[in-house]
């Protein structure tokens, strides 16, 4: 794919991903839906081997939390997501507040 993962990204894509709206409603959605969750606990080995044709990787998850580590999510909370989330939306309103008041456009009166 092109990218090396033995290095750290460079520190424009830490901000992207730092202020990235798109990043923390995932990250909020998939806590939310996964934490706690179990799949089919009566399911023994056997099973989960029946089902791998039709289910892929999924047929051999037990339960929500180890589809939140699978996907680095393992110590996310949810409110404290939802916190980032509005403080970033908060931010943003003024940003563009301040700059439709300050440098938006400019009505000529007739």
């Amino acid at each position: 794919s092109g990218v090396n993962t033995d290095e750290a990204p460079n520190l424009v894509m830490e901000w992207i991903k730092l202020f990235s709206p798109i990043k923390w409603a995932i990250e909020a959605l998939v806590t939310a839906e996964f934490r706690g969750m179990t799949f089919e606990k009566d399911r023994d080995f056997w099973g989960n081997l029946k089902e791998l044709p039709r289910m892929g990787g999924l047929a051999m998850v037990r339960d929500g939390d180890e589809v939140l580590d699978a996907l680095g999510l393992g110590n996310a909370n949810y409110n404290e997501i939802m916190i980032k989330l509005s403080k970033l939306t908060g931010t943003f309103i003024i940003f563009s507040w301040l700059g439709l008041a300050f440098g938006g456009p400019k009505f000529q009166q007739t």
